[in-house]
């Protein structure tokens, strides 16, 4: 809201990158995360460079010790680019299509991971049918200089309010 107010009109638009991204929210035993855990406490991720495909996973809540609770939730993200490194539109091969439905967009991460090392594979291979899967559109904004009402020098946007990151270019 504050950024369509300052920078109003396509200035203040975000654009949408060239990349899918699916995004799901899962329920894990703790006998099943101490797997995943002895790889590193918190997060997981990796990229598969003959698929093209990054991968997300992270802890959101953990019993605590001597909770009844015995399991722990979980955010996996996995994500693909539709470009190639010239810019050129990859095929559906390359790049599928985000499916329609949850349970087929579930369906395809399952294909993806086909092939991948434990436990990587088996966090996507053993989610239940009924796992709801979401698209996530990556947007980015990039200011342009100028183009922001400062209100007279009364406001101004700094840091990543000023030009937010999307997932993927952390790294770069």
């Amino acid at each position: 809201a504050v950024r369509r107010l300052l920078c109003p009109g396509p200035a203040g638009e975000s654009v949408v990158l060239p990349v899918r991204q699916l995004a799901l929210r899962a329920s894990y035993p703790m006998d099943k995360c101490a797997k995943f855990q002895k790889i590193d406490p918190n997060v997981i991720m990796g990229a598969d460079p003959e698929k093209n495909t990054f991968f997300w996973f992270s802890f959101i809540d953990i019993p605590r010790p001597n909770s009844e609770n015995t399991s722990a939730d979980c955010y996996i993200t996995m994500s693909w680019p539709c470009l190639d490194a010239k810019g050129n539109k990859l095929d559906e091969t390359a790049a599928p299509l985000v499916p329609a439905t949850s349970q087929e967009r579930l369906a395809l991460m399952k294909r993806m991971v086909k092939g991948w090392a434990e436990p990587m594979r088996s966090i996507i291979a053993d989610l239940p049918d009924n796992t709801h899967v979401r698209e996530i559109s990556i947007m980015k904004w990039l200011p342009e200089k100028g183009a922001w009402d400062t209100r007279g020098g009364r406001v101004t946007i700094a840091g990543d309010a000023a030009h937010p990151m999307s997932s993927c270019e952390c790294s770069s």
